[in-house]
């Protein structure tokens, strides 16, 4: 089911941070708020189902599988960022080492490779948290 509430959460995401609001929301920090009426709430989802995109980019045999689970990704990380809360990010962060940990647990050639993945992500997310007032 969240395969395919994932692309209109992050559809909604990004008309509202665009401007663009046909539920009718008055939102006046413009931040983007979904239908949870509140940016912290959004985020807070947000960083809870990234871990879906993900799953779907590291098992998935199908090439395009998981492309669309990268491109989700990066989606909701930006949304994530798009919120202007601090929790948001966070919670995706932990989210993130979380599932790549338990992913990879069992799997003794691919641990040392996901160890290695996650400073990339780590350094990624802190470098836009640095640029966040270039990117909203």
């Amino acid at each position: 089911l969240l395969k395919f509430l994932i692309p209109l959460i992050i559809s909604y995401g990004i008309l509202q941070h665009f401007g663009i609001e046909f539920l009718g929301w008055v939102n006046p920090t413009k931040d983007v708020i979904l239908t949870l009426g509140n940016p912290d709430f959004a985020g807070a989802l947000i960083g809870m189902i990234s871990a879906v995109p993900l799953y779907y980019y590291l098992s998935s045999k199908l090439i395009s599988r998981k492309i669309l689970g990268f491109i989700l990704l990066l989606l909701l990380i930006w949304m994530s960022f798009a919120t202007h809360t601090l929790q948001s990010p966070l919670i995706l962060l932990i989210t993130l080492f979380v599932f790549i940990y338990i992913h990879s647990y069992n799997k003794t050639g691919k641990f040392f490779k996901f160890v290695k993945l996650s400073p990339i992500i780590l350094v990624f997310i802190f470098l836009t948290v640095w640029c966040n007032k270039w990117l909203f």
